[in-house]
């Protein structure tokens, strides 16, 4: 790994963001059904993960990264799928194809774990790492000691979701159907379920901050219109024996809509991005509010507190807000501010640092609480990444390296 000085600062380390995944129409019969919807799944699956960001347009996904890092230049490995993950200024975690490594405040390498994978996927929770390969059965959870635990699926990977405390959660392809495992912060099986329904699709899942809940959202396709539901589930056996169904203990359900991104909120709430709304549902199993979206959502990015939407094209149908527009919310579902990049919203990235919004090769800082412009970057040629580590200073990702930029106050 090469590194390069640039703007007189101290050398650290470099990055590199996944290729877009094709678009895909949805459409077909009702026979057809099970074929598009598995094509759902995997693109999902190709996001990488609960973590920070889905580009999306819903089932229409650019495939997103989840990572906040810091680096000064250093040379970006495209090839070997390379990717940043930061837990604190200058101490970030760097994942590739053949394995994680472990970088301290001046880039200098703590460790390094090896192994191959084809399509790696790491996502961040507090200060640990989870990575996965994609339609591949390895897992792992990482501390910046080095490895906490690692588990064989049974099944192709399709997505996975981490807690701060390490608790993981594996959606997994099980033959024609489908398995979700959950894993305690010490590699421990919690629990195991076999989705087999005919007609309902499991296409995402997150956990509670403490791990206790799992929420899974469905895609059902066994009545006349189509719909989702997020079901919630306890993850101890104990628990579960205690509900009247001695299975999910609380759900809702959205009528025309597919939910194939979902977080946990920083408030516990599980919020939910389909097609035409974003709805959160309350630990306790209620839908706590739901927002109608008159525009195709192009983007979608969480910051913990808020959750940002790209709004695409408009919905001639219903009520819409210009193409370009970002629609910022707190995780109580109320519309804190907007921002109107005045066209097609090509990058979104949420952090407790602030929201990088892009369009082509033009990129904003904007604070969240306000839609407030903190900055502004033209870039002179395709920017992978822009990782705030604070509100103006962030980890500039081109296709050849990655750079410590400081952004200038607008």
């Amino acid at each position: 790994m090469r590194i390069i000085q640039e703007n007189n600062q101290e050398p650290s380390n470099v990055y590199t963001l996944p290729p877009v995944v094709p678009r895909e129409e949805r459409g077909g019969s009702p026979r057809h059904r099970g074929r598009w919807i598995l094509l759902v799944v995997l693109l999902v699956a190709a996001l990488g993960g609960i973590g920070y960001y889905y580009r999306v347009p819903i089932l229409n996904y650019l495939r997103g990264s989840s990572v906040i890092g810091e680096a000064v230049a250093m040379e970006n490995d495209m090839a070997s799928q390379g990717k940043f993950v930061s837990i604190g200024e200058e101490r970030f975690f760097y994942c590739t194809r053949d394995g994680v490594r472990f970088f301290d405040g001046v880039g200098n390498q703590v460790w390094n774990q090896t192994f191959t994978m084809n399509s790696p996927a790491m996502v961040q929770a507090g200060e640990l790492v989870a990575v996965a390969e994609l339609q591949g059965r390895s897992a792992y959870v990482f501390s910046e000691t080095g490895q906490k635990y690692a588990v064989q699926a049974s099944g192709p990977i399709l997505q996975l979701c981490l807690t701060k405390e390490g608790a993981m959660a594996l959606l997994e392809q099980n033959g024609d159907h489908f398995k979700i495992q959950v894993y305690s912060h010490a590699g421990q099986l919690l629990m195991e379920r076999f989705e087999e329904d005919e007609g309902i699709y499991p296409l995402a899942v997150s956990l509670s901050a403490d791990g206790r809940v799992l929420a899974v959202s469905y895609l059902d396709t066994t009545g006349v219109q189509i719909k989702t539901r997020v079901l919630l589930f306890y993850t101890a056996m104990a628990d579960s024996a205690n509900t009247e169904t001695g299975d999910y203990y609380a759900g809702v359900e959205e009528d025309g809509v597919i939910a194939p991104v979902l977080y946990t909120m920083e408030n516990g709430v599980f919020a939910a991005v389909t097609n035409g709304t974003v709805f959160g549902v309350s630990p306790e199993g209620s839908k706590a509010w739901s927002i109608p979206l008159g525009n195709e959502v192009t983007a979608v990015s969480s910051g913990g507190s808020y959750l940002a939407i790209a709004l695409g094209e408009e919905d001639p149908q219903k009520e819409s807000l210009p193409e370009g527009t970002v629609l910022i919310f707190s995780d109580d579902g109320q519309q804190m501010a907007s921002f109107d990049a005045g066209g097609a919203i090509s990058y979104l990235k949420a952090n407790q640092f602030g929201l990088v919004v892009g369009s082509g090769r033009s990129f904003w800082g904007v604070r969240p609480q306000n839609g407030q412009v903190l900055w502004q970057y033209q870039a002179t040629e395709d920017v992978q990444d822009i990782l705030l580590i604070q509100t103006r200073k962030g980890l500039y990702v081109t296709g050849q390296q990655a750079v410590l930029k400081v952004f200038e106050k607008q």
